[in-house]
């Protein structure tokens, strides 16, 4: 037993250096001038204080050694603190008193996977750092299969960010919208016991409170999210697109030009789609092609309206307003001279019924109202001539006619009249 004693002491004090301490030798060698004072080239005083060192650690070492079972030591942290008074190597930290650095780290690195979609509020600002989901997340977010859950740091109409951290219902959900065309309009109903929330293509929100329902008109083109919030996420459950129209742009000409004795404008689509038509202020029907005819008989403003449908079905309109400034009176002349040498002006008959080919009937009153003349051939003009006598009507005197259509074009008045003067 001495001789193991002994061994531990020799060992413990093998190799070992003292840190050297200056207060410490300064008092050491204090209190030996005060037992003994110092003589003059005796460094006996020195001898004491050294084997006094030596005493302390061998008797430190003793007791250290000695023990049966070895306390936990100090962590590591507390001996880094401790440092300015003494110094420790790495081998006197006991390994079961103290965490590893790689369990600390994997313990301060440890994150949580979020359900598939679904993005912390956290990383709505979108600086490209990943951010952990909440561990916490509810089961009720993910009773939905189909629904997404996104960022929800989407800008409201107010550009502040939307959340709205509420319990959802076990069952979030909206009817299908289908998709739409521009400017075209959709009711959505809320039958849910939250607010739902329409994004648009921008990011700008639109909210449905509980129980109410919202018109939208699909002013902007793209895709639309149908989405409430929960936990400051935000989850889809519908979705739906605005498609684009077609351009309706159109040009047209020959206001108060004639064809076939009909006043004819000209109209002409400039768009691309499948199918055009036309709408003409005045008309029960509507006309279609690319190209098309307007008529109009009276004098004044018409509104023409060219609509457009394109391959995925939607329609875009475009109006322009015309304006006709001659009154169409089948080309009729006011005065007829049966002497002249000019054959035209020999007889009287509407030009326009000559060049239309159409059913009618012409006849000619004196100013008592008496039928002078009557034909339906666009050939048989009126000579002058009286039926009633077979005499040729005074010189300057004004007649009544009047026109019948049988089939009069659409828009067109069936019956028109004015007067005439035969001169001599």
């Amino acid at each position: 037993m001495k001789i193991n004693v002994e061994n531990s002491i020799k060992k413990g004090i093998e190799g070992y250096e003292v840190p050297f301490d200056p207060k410490a030798w300064k008092a050491m060698s204090k209190r030996l001038d005060q037992a003994m004072p110092v003589q003059p080239k005796s460094n006996l005083k020195w001898y004491l204080g050294g084997a006094a060192i030596v005493a302390a650690i061998a008797s430190s070492l003793f007791f250290i050694n000695g023990k049966n079972t070895p306390e936990k030591q100090t962590t590591k942290q507390t001996l880094i603190e401790e440092k300015s008074s003494s110094v420790y190597s790495n081998e006197n930290i006991n390994q079961e008193s103290t965490t590893s650095l790689a369990d600390q780290n994997a313990a301060v690195g440890q994150t949580n996977t979020a359900p598939t979609g679904e993005i912390n509020a956290n990383n709505a600002v979108g600086n490209g750092n990943s951010q952990t989901s909440n561990a916490n997340t509810p089961s009720d977010l993910k009773t939905n299969s189909n629904s997404t859950t996104y960022q929800s740091g989407i800008s409201g109409n107010n550009g502040t960010p939307v959340t709205e951290p509420v319990q959802p219902s076990k069952d979030v959900s909206v009817a299908e919208i289908s998709n739409m065309c521009k400017n075209e309009n959709v009711v959505i109903e809320n039958k849910n016991d939250i607010s739902i929330h329409i994004i648009d293509p921008s990011g700008n929100k639109k909210s449905i409170k509980a129980k109410s329902s919202l018109s939208l008109e699909g002013t902007e083109e793209g895709k639309y999210h149908v989405v409430y919030f929960a936990n400051d996420k935000m989850v889809e459950i519908e979705s739906f697109n605005v498609m684009a129209g077609p351009s309706a742009e159109f040009s047209y000409y020959g206001v108060d030009e004639l064809e076939n004795g009909i006043p004819t404008i000209s109209l002409k689509s400039n768009a691309i789609g499948t199918d055009y038509e036309w709408k003409l202020e005045g008309r029960k029907a509507i006309q279609s092609g690319k190209e098309a005819k307007a008529h109009f008989f009276n004098k004044g403003k018409y509104d023409v309206t060219h609509i457009v449908t394109s391959s995925n079905g939607c329609k875009t309109s475009e109006t322009k307003t015309i304006t006709v400034d001659q009154e169409y009176n089948l080309l009729a002349m006011n005065a007829f001279t049966p002497e002249s040498y000019i054959t035209a002006k020999q007889t009287f008959m509407p030009r326009a019924l000559v060049d239309r080919s159409t059913d009618f009937t012409l006849v000619i009153f004196d100013q008592s109202g008496a039928v002078v003349f009557e034909t339906n051939d666009a050939t048989n003009a009126w000579n002058g001539i009286d039926k009633r006598n077979g005499q040729m009507v005074e010189a300057n005197k004004t007649f009544v006619w009047k026109v019948t259509l049988k089939n009069p074009l659409d828009g067109e008045k069936p019956v028109y009249q004015g007067t005439v003067v035969r001169q001599q």
